[in-house]
C-alpha cells in the first residue's frame, strides 16, 4: 500500500516473526506495526517511521536505521549487532534486555529510553575523524546511556533530512549540533 507522498505505509500490520533478511525498507511508515521476532538482519530500515512499533526478540543485526523514527518503539530482547542506529530518534523507546554490540549511536536521541537489562559492549556515540586519531568504538555503557543529542528537525512527514542538511553533515564530520535541552 503506498501513502501519500509515494512512500510505502504498512501502519498496525502484523508481520510478527517473518524472515525478511536484506529487505529493502528505506523510508517505509510502520508506526505501530508488530514486528515481533522478525529476522531483520541487514535490512535497510533508514529514514522508517517505526513510531510506536512492537520490534521485541526481532534480530536486527546488521541492519541500517539511520534517521529513524523509533520513539516509543518496543526493542525488548531484541539483537543488534552491528546495527546502525545514527541519527535515530529512540526518544522513550523501551531497549530493556537488548543485546547490542558495535551499536552506532552518532547523534541519536535516547532520551527518555528504558535499558534495563540490556548488554551493551562497543557501542560508539560519535564518529572519530582522522584528525581527532584513535579507533571509532571507544565509548563505553555510560557513554551509550548519556548519548543525546537532538537532531535538527525535518519536515512533517518528508521522511528524512533536508539535502542542504544531509550535504552540510557530510562535509562536516565534526559537526555537533545541539537543539533545546
Amino acid at each position: 500500500m503506498v501513502g501519500s507522498g509515494g512512500r510505502a505505509d504498512l501502519t498496525l500490520r502484523d508481520t510478527s516473526g517473518v524472515r525478511l533478511p536484506g529487505v529493502n525498507l528505506h523510508s517505509v511508515r510502520l508506526a505501530g506495526a508488530n514486528l515481533s521476532g522478525c529476522v531483520l538482519t541487514g535490512a535497510d530500515l533508514s529514514f522508517t517511521d517505526l513510531f510506536d512499533a512492537e520490534l521485541s526478540d526481532a534480530d536486527l543485526s546488521g541492519a541500517k536505521m539511520i534517521g529513524a523514527t523509533l520513539t516509543s518503539a518496543r526493542l525488548k530482547g531484541s539483537d543488534m549487532y552491528s546495527t546502525d542506529i545514527s541519527w535515530s530518534d529512540l526518544n522513550k523507546a523501551n531497549l530493556s534486555e537488548a543485546r547490542m554490540k558495535d551499536v552506532n549511536l552518532a547523534c541519536a536521541d535516547l532520551s527518555g529510553a528504558t535499558l534495563r537489562g540490556a548488554r551493551l559492549t562497543g557501542a560508539r556515540r560519535r564518529r572519530r575523524t582522522r584528525h581527532e586519531g584513535g579507533d571509532q568504538h571507544g565509548a563505553d555503557a555510560q557513554a551509550f546511556v548519556s548519548a543525546h543529542v537532538s537532531r535538527p528537525q525535518h519536515r512533517e512527514g518528508s521522511g528524512r533530512l533536508p539535502k542542504a542538511l544531509e550535504q552540510v553533515i557530510r562535509l562536516s564530520p565534526r559537526l555537533r549540533l545541539a537543539g533545546p535541552q
